[in-house]
């Protein structure tokens, strides 16, 4: 037992261990031909089965909710057409139609209709309110009082009151006030024996409370209901926009034919696909239309999409377990690359193994080799960078003596004429560029700091040679944070005033410039001295863009440009341009660098004395 399952876990590592995996994409590809595809297709033909069904039983309910709607609404309109035909033939409104009552206030009989329409007003929900009109009267009488009609506060019926005829129920869609609520109205006209009319019954329905009632009769309906009267008008709809609306103005309409029979179709429109059932009145006036999404029906589809899914894992797995099966007796060439990675000089891979286990262990031997390289160049750079630290630390045993000497001459001129002079002021520079060069263990500063220093030496520079030279400053005020190796200006500065500028007789002018030139900070150091023969230059530059050590002559460039390409990579360092005029330009290219951490920039504010303008 415990030796299968070496075996197994032996196989597992050999597994984990391969990485170009075709064996396995093909085992697993065959495996999955076999049990997988099968599964799929069993699935997707049952699935295809049941959303057919679906389908089908979606068009029977949504071509059920259209009649439904259309009873409902039928329903309102067959009570509404019985209550205006009741109130019509009530003693109250037969007299106001044919009747003059002058007196609005003192007479009875308009609280008798009063008191009839309140009654009449309260056996169904849906009822907004109810009007007795009397043209003889000019008087319009409801629920809640008598006006003349050019007194009351609803009039939006009387022009379909006006423009039509015939003591038949009309029904107009239309906005109470103008505005809100939404309502139906039925308009029914009482007319005189010799033809004259006389005045209309009008019963408003409240389109929203209607359209609760068939909310409440199909619990969770998600279809769409439209309501649209004989001048396809838009007379019920959930969104209050249409109500109103022409039938031509709505997309829907473009795909149905309202004109033909009750019918139920699939149709697309607002970039869904849904299913639309449209029933006709029984009064011949009104059409039914609902309208399905396809897409919100998810629930329907739930147990399908489970099966299908279930399916896929059962295959799946089935399908792993093969493909593992399968690789027990395939894998084992992988051992040959298990062979090449502990022993990298041994025996090359028999020829006999397959393709992939070749160019797999070309790839690794590669690797491998390319790997070594780079260990011997890390180990040569680690190397230099070594031999440069040493030196830095011999090099600061004579920093440290000299400052602390500078320290008591410093002090020995002060006592000597009591007060601070120009060798003190002097020995007070060199001490602090002695301080700078040898303090804190910062590798990167700040431009600025580096620029204060650089100011430094050549104030003492300038007590040595004084007159000899112009120092013109352009720095870029966007770059003064930026970080710079520490004591990169100062080297390049002596080699300008020792080798440049001195050896000429007239006045020189050395320029220090920064800016910033695309991805990197440029630091220029000019000088109009004697320059450098053109072959000498280039030479120095091949020197500097190699890999040479730090001896031989201009040691401070060499040392700062080895720095350079130390702390950050070869693509910078510095180089030397010929001047049109006399000179040269040392020009040192280092990456931007974002401002110095806060912690560095308050190490050097409190650990490196400032030096005097």
């Amino acid at each position: 037992m415990s030796a299968a399952r070496e075996r197994l876990a032996q196989i597992y590592r050999l597994i984990r261990s391969y990485r170009f995996q075709s064996l396995l994409v093909r085992n697993a590809a065959i495996s999955f031909g076999l049990v997988l595809i099968p599964l799929l297709a069993m699935g997707f033909a049952t699935y295809r089965n049941v959303e057919g069904h679906i389908r089908s039983s979606l068009i029977e309910l949504n071509a059920a909710t259209s009649i439904r709607v259309r009873d409902t609404i039928d329903a309102a309109i067959r009570d509404t057409n019985r209550m205006t035909a009741s109130l019509v033939l009530e003693q109250e409104t037969w007299s106001l139609f044919r009747g003059i009552w002058p007196d609005l206030r003192a007479d009875e009989r308009y609280t008798g209709v009063r008191r009839l329409i309140t009654r009449f007003a309260h056996i169904y929900p849906y009822i907004e309110s109810i009007y007795a009109y009397s043209e003889l009267n000019d008087v319009v009488v409801a629920g809640h009082g008598a006006w003349p009609i050019s007194r009351f506060d609803d009039t939006g019926w009387a022009v379909d009151y006006l423009s039509g005829d015939g003591s038949e129920l009309q029904l107009v869609s239309r906005r109470k006030f103008g505005a809100y609520p939404l309502l139906i109205t039925g308009i029914r006209r009482e007319y005189a024996s010799d033809g004259r009319r006389l005045g209309a019954v009008v019963i408003n329905i409240d389109v929203e409370l209607l359209a609760r009632i068939i909310s409440e009769s199909e619990p969770g309906m998600v279809q769409h209901t439209y309501v649209v009267g004989d001048d396809d008008t838009i007379l019920l709809h959930r969104d209050r926009a249409l109500i109103g609306e022409r039938t031509t103005d709505v997309p829907l309409f473009g795909g149905i034919g309202l004109d033909q029979p009750d019918q139920t179709v699939s149709l697309r429109f607002g970039g869904r696909n849904h299913i639309v059932s449209w029933a006709h009145s029984t009064y011949g006036t009104l059409a039914y239309v609902v309208t399905l999404p396809l897409d919100l029906q998810t629930d329907r589809l739930a147990a399908a999409h489970t099966y299908l899914l279930a399916s896929v894992v059962v295959a799946i797995v089935a399908s792993a377990i093969i493909a593992l099966l399968v690789s027990v007796y395939s894998y084992e060439p992988v051992s040959d690359v298990v062979q090449l990675l502990s022993d990298p000089d041994g025996e090359p891979v028999r020829s006999h193994r397959s393709g992939e286990i070749s160019y797999i262990a070309e790839q690794l031997t590669t690797v491998i080799h390319s790997n070594r390289r780079l260990k011997t160049e890390v180990e040569e750079r680690l190397g230099l960078l070594h031999s440069a630290q040493i030196a830095a630390l011999q090099a600061q045993v004579t920093p440290h003596f000299l400052y602390n000497a500078l320290e008591g001459i410093n002090w020995l001129a002060i006592r000597t004429t009591g007060d601070e002079n120009d060798v003190s002021r002097a020995i007070g520079n060199l001490s602090d560029l002695l301080r700078y060069s040898v303090g804190s263990d910062h590798q990167v500063v700040g431009l600025a700091v580096e620029i204060e220093h650089a100011r430094a030496y050549l104030k003492v520079m300038e007590i040595r040679y004084p007159d000899r030279w112009t120092v013109r400053w352009n720095i870029d005020p966007d770059v003064m944070c930026c970080g710079v190796p520490r004591m990169v200006l100062q080297p390049i500065l002596e080699n300008a005033v020792q080798h440049g500028v001195v050896p000429v007789r007239r006045s020189g002018v050395i320029g220090v410039a920064a800016h910033r030139s695309a991805d990197s900070l440029v630091l220029e150091v000019a000088d109009n001295g004697v320059g450098m023969p053109m072959g000498a230059l280039d030479a120095l530059n091949s020197e500097l863009a190699g890999s040479a050590g730090i001896g031989g002559d201009h040691i401070g460039l060499r040392n700062v440009n080895h720095r350079v390409r130390l702390l950050y990579s070869d693509a910078f360092g510095i180089r030397l341009v010929p001047n049109r005029g006399p000179g040269i330009t040392v020009r040192i290219r280092l990456p931007v660098s974002s401002p110095l951490d806060a912690a560095a920039m308050d190490d050097l504010e409190h650990n490196e004395n400032p030096l005097p303008s």
